[in-house]
């Protein structure tokens, strides 16, 4: 999910820089928005993985 929303980001700087219609700021916007986007989709998968990994220690001491 998170991959789609990131292309879609990088589709729009490429866009607004080739049509030279954004501002720099917009560019930058964009940018922001992007880098929240993956650290969210970081953040989010080390938390599915850390829970697989408590799972699978407690079905090994049972």
């Amino acid at each position: 999910m998170f991959d789609r929303v990131i292309n879609y980001l990088d589709a729009g700087i490429v866009l607004f820089k080739g049509q030279g219609v954004a501002t720099e700021s917009l560019i930058e916007i964009y940018r922001s928005i992007r880098d929240d986007v993956r650290k969210e989709a970081s953040r989010m998968e080390a938390e599915r993985q850390g829970g697989e990994a408590a799972r699978a220690g407690g079905e090994e001491e049972e």
